[in-house]
């Protein structure tokens, strides 16, 4: 008793046919189909089955062609991602330059107030200084020969009056 046979399938206008299982024509068999490239397969196989009184073939499968637009989404997917990737990197940079800035003037504003500190304290003490000197030798016979040196802060050539000062270092 000869093999059911389905008529054979006949070759697509797209694509190329591939017999999975089967020689081609008997029932069981099963073809599909691969498309080429900047195509869609639409189904999946084609197999050859009895039927009540006949063979036929089951399934549907065709290569569509993608249309433009189907590319579009992804070209604008990576579009997206790029200018994104570029607005959080300047984002980034402006805030580290923000910080930095920030940094460079609280330095500086550090810095002025040290420097600051240090002429009121030797104002302060050349005032008390002063003071000392006046009130000391008041009602007194005062000869210039015995009368103190008032020493500034900046003064290097007494290393003792910088011992104990970090403004001369």
């Amino acid at each position: 008793q000869p093999q059911a046979q389905c008529a054979p399938m006949p070759l697509p206008a797209l694509g190329t046919q591939r017999i999975i299982q089967g020689n081609g024509t008997n029932v069981g068999t099963v073809i599909s189909l691969q498309c080429p490239a900047k195509h869609k397969l639409i189904g999946s196989e084609l197999m050859c089955v009895m039927g009540t009184n006949n063979t036929h073939w089951v399934g549907e499968t065709y290569c569509k062609p993608l249309s433009s637009y189907g590319d579009y989404g992804f070209r604008v997917a990576v579009l997206a991602s790029i200018v994104s990737s570029a607005i959080i990197f300047f984002m980034s940079m402006a805030f580290i330059t923000c910080c930095l800035i920030d940094c460079i003037k609280e330095d500086k504003r550090k810095k002025q107030e040290r420097e600051s500190d240090v002429w009121q304290w030797e104002e302060q003490a050349q005032h008390q200084e002063h003071n000392r000197s006046h009130y000391s030798h008041k009602g007194r016979n005062n000869n210039n020969n015995t009368q103190e040196k008032v020493l500034s802060l900046w003064d290097t050539g007494n290393p003792h009056i910088c011992d104990n000062m970090q403004a001369c270092r």
